[in-house]
């Protein structure tokens, strides 16, 4: 690419001209940025700390990249087995190829991707480690750009006019509403890029499933939130998070939410930046929130025996999530490990109101009026338990609980004697393994 070349000199000399690190090694998906292949991978990696010209001609290259499989080099060559059928599979026997070529049109390229990332976040194993990768990679590229996520600038323009104006503002009302998604070759655009992609995230329930726009916009955030829950690197808020994960995670294998986890487990310990804390707390409200948003469940709890326990129970505000959980004491109680992760969720989330979206749906002005005092002091709210040690509600829902006759909510009320249910049951399959008497 001549003109990249040119546009791109001064920042591969800035940026690119040594071999990749440890630390870079993932980053790059690319054996060396000496390297033709390399260099591309190298700038993509570098968007925020371009030049002007090299931002814009990198981020409709990464455009073209991200439409499709066969747009990138290193989707098609990571990603072979899983969408171009053996010659076994040729013959019929087709089960193998995770998501086979639908056809040429840009849309079908496109569900492909969205195909593989969907077989990634719910833990396909037909999905071959370098294709994981390969996507891992891809997500955190995309989703730290609202100019370069796939689609987004021309689905999501009506949709983020009417909802995140003013986390666009930053970009320039020309640059960031414009539907056809061309970007501003300055780099002050980064930014206010990833505010957008952030702001789509949270008000992804309000996004209106009409006209056909809004529904395929609708479809790519709510990939791009399950993506975000499943490899913390894809999220632009938490990228505030690196020198805590270098401390206290850096053993952990990225993928299927184990960074998150990490994190989540030095929550009330201290140990984490203000900025790492407040985003990982709310990356944990919403897997409470969302079943599809909680690897951990997504993961052990098959689609089916979701389906047979919760047929009724919408994927929000904690109501599919509360079913399953309720489901372990049923007479067909969920497999071991299904069960195993809904009761590690549950004393997590006895560790916080926060993560209880039934007390934060209906016990605000009961939390005002009755544990003020305790609830402004608070950055997070009690100690996470630990393996082999009974569960402690946090301080809010102990305070709640110990003022349960005057609480003025009738759907607080509810809400409390559930949290005590939860707290009870906690107990109970914690006191065999406590170094507590009685």
């Amino acid at each position: 690419d001549r003109h990249a070349a040119r546009v791109c000199k001064a920042d591969k000399a800035k940026l690119c001209t040594a071999k990749p690190g440890a630390s870079d090694s993932r980053a790059l998906a690319a054996p060396s940025v000496a390297d033709a292949d390399g260099v591309p991978a190298c700038l993509q990696n570098h968007l925020k700390d371009l030049s002007g010209d090299c931002y814009e001609n990198q981020v409709v290259q990464a455009r073209i990249e991200l439409a499709g499989v066969d747009g990138s080099f290193t989707l098609s060559s990571a990603c072979s087995d899983e969408v171009h059928a053996g010659q076994d599979e040729i013959e019929g026997e087709e089960e193998n190829t995770v998501c086979p070529i639908e056809g040429a049109s840009e849309g079908s390229h496109r569900r492909q991707v969205q195909c593989l990332m969907e077989a990634t976040v719910r833990g396909d194993t037909r999905m071959t480690h370098p294709c994981t990768e390969a996507l891992y990679h891809q997500a955190e590229l995309s989703a730290s750009d609202f100019q370069i996520k796939y689609g987004l600038p021309s689905m999501c323009g009506a949709e983020a006019r009417r909802l995140c104006y003013r986390e666009a503002e930053p970009l320039g009302e020309e640059t960031a509403m414009r539907t056809v998604g061309w970007v501003s070759p300055y780099n002050h655009t980064f930014e206010g890029s990833a505010r957008m992609l952030e702001c789509l995230v949270d008000k992804r329930r309000s996004i209106r499933s009409k006209p056909a726009s809004a529904a395929a916009c609708k479809k790519e955030v709510n990939l791009l939130a399950q993506m975000q829950a499943d490899d913390w690197q894809a999220s632009p808020t938490v990228t505030v998070c690196q020198t805590d994960v270098a401390e206290h995670c850096s053993h952990v294998e990225h993928g299927s939410g184990r960074v998150h986890a990490c994190l989540a487990s030095h929550l009330h310990s201290d140990q984490l930046s203000h900025a790492c804390l407040m985003a990982e707390l709310k990356q944990q409200r919403r897997g409470m929130e969302e079943f599809s948003l909680n690897p951990a469940l997504v993961k052990a709890c098959p689609k089916a025996f979701v389906k047979k326990a919760c047929p009724f129970h919408d994927d929000r505000d904690g109501e599919l999530v509360s079913c399953l959980r309720e489901s372990v004491h049923s007479p067909t109680p969920p497999p071991p490990d299904c069960a195993a992760a809904l009761n590690s969720l549950a004393a997590v989330q006895l560790s916080d109101y926060r993560l209880q979206p039934a007390v934060v749906r209906s016990c605000s002005r009961d939390i005002q009026a009755l544990c003020g005092a305790v609830n402004k002091s608070l950055v997070l709210d009690g100690p996470v338990p630990q393996a082999g040690h009974v569960a402690s509600m946090g301080s809010v829902l102990h305070c709640l609980s110990s003022h349960h006759a005057q609480l003025t909510s009738t759907v607080c009320q509810r809400a409390v004697v559930h949290v005590e249910s939860e707290w009870i049951d906690t107990l109970l399959s914690e006191a065999p393994s406590s170094s507590s008497p009685g």
